[in-house]
């Protein structure tokens, strides 16, 4: 089970209702040996969900709501469970509720929408010399991140020459800005800032701190750097 926590679990009387009810959404049936969709099932539940929403799986019952398994079968099925959950990354919040009826029992596994979507039905891999290696949490971050707007652009350029505009105020130009530009490296970029080495040190600047353009004379990317505000 993942971190986090729960308000308003479904009572048993509740879930037994919603295990033989087809009117609603974010409740799904698999069976003990249709092991193959069980963590898809949750995986879709965590990222599609306000968070203050669940979804149920119940494991263990048909798509008629019929429950499968008979009084005290269902201690290797939650060992089971809790195996293949360890493939969705990052790890995902749920509780596991036993649900009996007519002397046959099975799981509910209630999920709430995740605040740390998305989630994936397995860890992503990166290259680490010759070996394949999950990726930390900072990496995945990174991962993310690089398709968002300027991120995706500037993940590009790592490692690689571009050119710094600065703009900072004057009183001697007529528009009270003066530019100047200076070569730099890209060094990293993430959702929250960009680090380059120019001048002979690191400098880091927030996003909201610069725009992105292009220097045309030198076929690199540019940033702008804009002038602090009054």
């Amino acid at each position: 089970m993942g971190s986090g926590h729960f308000q308003n679990t479904p009572e048993e009387s509740d879930l037994l209702r919603m295990l033989h009810s087809t009117e609603h959404t974010f409740v799904e049936r698999k069976t003990i040996g249709d092991s193959r969709d069980w963590v898809k099932t949750i995986v879709a539940f965590a990222n599609t969900l306000a968070t203050n929403q669940h979804g149920i799986l119940f494991v263990g019952a048909t798509d008629a709501g019929e429950i499968e398994s008979r009084l005290g079968n269902l201690d290797k099925l939650q060992r089971t469970f809790s195996e293949k959950m360890q493939a969705a990354y990052p790890p995902i919040y749920y509780i596991t509720k036993i649900i009996q009826e007519n002397n046959r029992e099975c799981l509910a596994v209630i999920v709430p929408g995740s605040a740390m979507r998305p989630h994936f039905a397995g860890p992503p891999y990166l290259r680490d010399g010759s070996q394949s290696i999950v990726a930390k949490s900072e990496q995945y971050e990174s991962l993310l991140a690089a398709r968002v707007g300027k991120v995706f652009e500037l993940q590009k350029w790592i490692s690689k020459s571009i050119t710094i505009r600065s703009f900072t105020r004057s009183t001697t130009t007529p528009d009270g800005i003066r530019q100047s530009t200076a070569p730099a490296k890209v060094v990293a970029a993430n959702q929250f800032y960009l680090t380059v080495f120019y001048n002979n040190r690191h400098w880091s600047y927030p996003l909201s701190r610069f725009e992105i353009a292009f220097d045309h004379e030198r076929d690199c990317l540019e940033i702008e750097l804009l002038p602090p505000p009054l």
